[in-house]
């Protein structure tokens, strides 16, 4: 999955026993918004790599997640076998930021 990071929420855990999570709204092609949520380890690898990046506009990678539906809408989790990668010098991230 590849997009535009446009909002990242942290929630608090409503309990002892919740994990950690972190909410990445992502604009991806033709205008489709998504939500991925990323759990527990994740969370703390994300933040570390996000507060290093300077730029304004973020693009995403994120593989191996799994499509979810919730209120009827659909979003995506992260999984044990997830990465992300922030404005990665990778040939797709510079073919999405000349499209967009």
């Amino acid at each position: 999955m590849i997009g535009y990071l446009c909002k990242v929420e942290t929630p608090a855990p409503s309990g002892p026993n919740q994990s950690k999570r972190v909410i990445l709204h992502i604009y991806m092609e033709e205008g489709i918004k998504l939500r991925l949520t990323i759990w527990d380890g994740l969370t703390d690898s994300f933040k570390a790599k996000f507060r290093e990046i300077d730029e304004r506009t973020i693009v995403i990678i994120a593989t191996s997640i799994l499509p979810k539906s919730f209120g009827g809408k659909p979003c995506l989790n992260a999984s044990s076998s997830t990465k992300i990668y922030l404005n990665g010098d990778f040939e797709d991230v510079k073919d999405f930021r000349a499209r967009y």
